[in-house]
């Protein structure tokens, strides 16, 4: 939706506002594109020039010392006026349906996942890249289309209190809390705090509004017992019994029993993960009151996301090799998940490279002991670890395994030295231990 002088007189109350019409939004002075509209963030009021330099239409700050005449428009909270702006777009939009999805993992897969099988039959928006936050919600709220007809946003948190406010902000139908794990424990001192945080998707449901929830983990009995207070209606998904959406089968077909019925579907990619993350899909469709049944032909077409555990094939120095990126996070759980579905891969030559896992505070040591078991158990051709020296000897308990510091050219030429032909290789670690360097490298030496 174009933002321009009457959205934002309408939006903040302005009075005199300068005429300018945008495409979008941008609080990052670095990827300014033509035409959009800048909103300074705290320190970004020093990029107001810059931005509208390289083709901002106009800026929005909330310090007077920054205006430029014509060009900026000064508001008492630039924040604030980026969350008003986001709502008032998505309040003036007919949406059948606003659906946020939070979670310790799995959440931009699912969100991905949705919007492909609804978008088969609806006009639909999903979050753009890892907007999740109180900054970049309101970002991709500002986007929607007169026509969309279903809105799905993700809701991250790495702190306490930021999903009850994510939530209440977003005012979602449906909520899909895909799972609790340990991500970003060291931020919350306790799993039990770390899932009140998860569980606080609940504050901002709509009246009459409906949680979709991993009918599995230690917390359902919190899950549900908070659902019943705000007379939200509860939908589990797992692998337990008691769950509505039973995944019975995961492999290359599914088996799911279902309120109306067991059905089976294909799935492309293999792995738990994935076939829970296709049932919180389902579980989501049934949920919207839709033919689940002229959706399931689709799901044979989904598949991983880049860095989320995304297969390719390379050509390096004459050896042809398969490499899974599954290193965008790693949580402890994700890890595991993620070595379960290479350790049922049927080769001899496997390399698993591992990065550190980060933000799990005073857990660090016993989490990457169970990382260390795992590995130890697995039949590899080489493990690698890459991260601080303070875990190497934790690390170094595996057998057949190289540590390192960071993911360096040398490092990587190292592992290339170990490649052979038709390895496959896995790549699963936290963001900010670079990984995917492995993979950046491959490509600029073959381009």
């Amino acid at each position: 939706m174009k933002i321009d002088s009457s959205v934002l007189t309408h939006a903040l109350n302005l009075e005199n506002c300068i005429k300018f019409s945008s495409n979008k939004i941008s609080i990052d002075s670095r990827n300014i594109e033509p035409a959009d509209l800048f909103i300074a963030i705290n320190k970004g009021h020093e990029f107001v020039k810059s931005a509208l330099e390289k083709g901002a239409v106009a800026a929005i700050i909330d310090n007077p010392d920054y205006i430029i005449s014509g060009k900026t428009i000064l508001v008492k909270d630039t924040t604030e006026a980026l969350k008003t702006i986001g709502k008032y777009i998505k309040n003036s939009i007919t949406l059948k349906k606003v659906i946020g999805i939070t979670g310790s993992v799995g959440k931009t897969t699912t969100r991905s996942w949705l919007n492909e099988i609804l978008n088969k039959k609806f006009k639909t928006f999903s979050s753009i890249k890892n907007y999740n936050t109180i900054y970049g919600l309101p970002i991709s709220l500002s986007l929607l289309e007169k026509e969309t007809e279903f809105g799905i946003f993700e809701m991250g948190s790495s702190n306490k209190g930021e999903i009850s406010e994510l939530s209440t902000y977003l005012r979602p139908d449906i909520a899909i809390l895909t799972n609790i794990y340990e991500s970003h424990i060291g931020k919350f001192g306790t799993q039990e705090a770390l899932a009140q945080e998860k569980i606080s998707v609940l504050d901002g449901l709509n009246l009459n509004g409906k949680l979709i929830f991993d009918g599995d983990p230690l917390f359902r009995n919190e899950i549900e017992s908070k659902a019943n207070e705000r007379n939200i209606k509860a939908i589990s998904v797992g692998f337990n019994d008691n769950c509505d959406f039973k995944i019975l089968s995961s492999e290359s077909r599914i088996k799911l029993k279902t309120p109306f019925g067991t059905i089976d579907y294909e799935l492309s990619v293999q792995g738990k993960h994935f076939a829970y993350i296709s049932a919180c899909v389902i579980a989501t469709i049934y949920t919207l009151d839709l033919d689940i049944f002229e959706f399931i032909p689709y799901f044979k077409n989904l598949l991983q996301i880049n860095g989320r555990g995304s297969w390719k094939e390379y050509v390096f120095q004459n050896k042809t090799f398969r490499i899974i990126d599954d290193s965008y996070n790693a949580s402890p759980s994700a890890v595991l998940a993620s070595l379960d579905v290479f350790e049922s891969l049927q080769n001899d030559k496997k390399i698993a490279i591992l990065g550190q896992m980060k933000e799990l505070g005073s857990y660090e040591e016993h989490y990457h002991k169970i990382i260390a078991e795992k590995l130890n158990n697995m039949k590899l051709y080489q493990t690698v670890f890459v991260g601080d020296r303070s875990l190497w000897p934790i690390m170094n308990n595996v057998k057949n395994i190289l540590c390192f510091e960071k993911m360096s050219d040398f490092v990587i030429e190292k592992i290339l030295e170990i490649v052979q032909n038709n390895t496959i290789v896995l790549l699963k670690g936290s963001r900010s231990i670079e990984l995917n360097k492995f993979i950046d490298y491959i490509k600029c030496s073959t381009t």
